[in-house]
């Protein structure tokens, strides 16, 4: 089905989010000076009692309307709160790992068993450290061929949904990938724009397990978290990891970035004063 944009409903899926602007309609323009008027006539303008009712002078002589305004202004703002309610309610239910990550950025310190640290690197609002190579299974795949990586060379994001890497780190770890998974991947797929996917759901029993090595820290991912539905209604799952290159990422350049589906069942804690970024396994869906 195409869309007005001319895009396929599957494409404009794949494509970055862009953002919703509030658009402002004749009602909400109605609603606004409305609500307007009885704020500021509550406010600073001295009320009369009408039938023993405290009303704004400025509506003397017109209760009904004031009690209809008042009325409305109520059912509003009972419908904002719903709304806010089943839309956190959704983000937890649908994409729980997003709140997981909400958890884990409110906590700067996490403890426990299985606990692994990291040096991190604050520029700003942006937390970086250094990833010095990922191992598919046993086979270790280095973040640059040589060997030397500069010190914070990724970032966490908590923006961001995918795990992005340079072009020549991504295309080594890829080829390892693929050759722990027996299943035959998608070719020439324009609209998944040329992504490592299948059309067999990849899980702890045919896909391999990645170990993400920081410094000093070793973080293990499961299928669960580095494969990914990004259509939904269709049988194809994508590796959550990409090459940023001829992305809106490309100006990473030898940079990474660390997005939220890898941060899926762990509590991760940002120590601004040790400047150390923890992470914890931990089974979310028990908090």
């Amino acid at each position: 089905m195409k869309s007005d944009s001319g895009l396929s409903s599957v494409q404009e899926s794949l494509l970055p989010k862009r953002p919703k602007y509030m658009t402002i309609s004749l009602l909400n323009l109605i609603d606004f000076i409305s609500y307007m008027s009885l704020v500021i006539s509550t406010l600073f303008l001295p009320p009369e009692n009408v039938d023993r009712v405290p009303v704004p002078v400025f509506f003397r002589g017109r209760l009904s309307l004031y009690f209809i305004i008042l009325g409305s202004f109520g059912f509003s703002l009972w419908g904002s709160l719903i709304g806010s309610l089943m839309e956190l309610e959704h983000k937890c239910m649908t994409r729980v790992e997003r709140f997981f990550r909400i958890i884990a950025v409110a906590s700067t310190e996490v403890v426990g068993d299985g606990v692994v640290s990291t040096p991190m690197f604050v520029a700003g609002e942006q937390y970086n450290v250094t990833l010095e190579g990922i191992s598919v299974g046993d086979t270790y795949v280095p973040f640059n061929s040589s060997g030397k990586v500069s010190k914070g060379n990724i970032l966490i994001d908590s923006g961001s949904t995918l795990f992005a890497l340079p072009p020549d780190f991504y295309n080594r770890l890829e080829v390892e990938v693929k050759k722990r998974i027996s299943i035959e991947p998608m070719k020439n797929d324009t609209l998944l724009r040329n992504r490592l996917c299948y059309r067999t759901e990849i899980t702890n029993d045919n896909g391999p397990i990645l170990t993400v090595h920081f410094e000093g820290a070793d973080v293990e991912l499961k299928p669960m978290q580095t494969f990914n539905q990004p259509v939904r209604g269709y049988d194809i799952y994508c590796f959550a990891i990409i090459n940023h290159a001829k992305t809106e990422l490309a100006d990473l350049g030898d940079q990474g970035l660390y997005g939220n589906y890898v941060q899926a069942n762990f509590l991760i804690g940002f120590d601004l004063e040790t400047r150390m970024v923890s992470f914890k396994p931990t089974d979310c869906t028990k908090l």
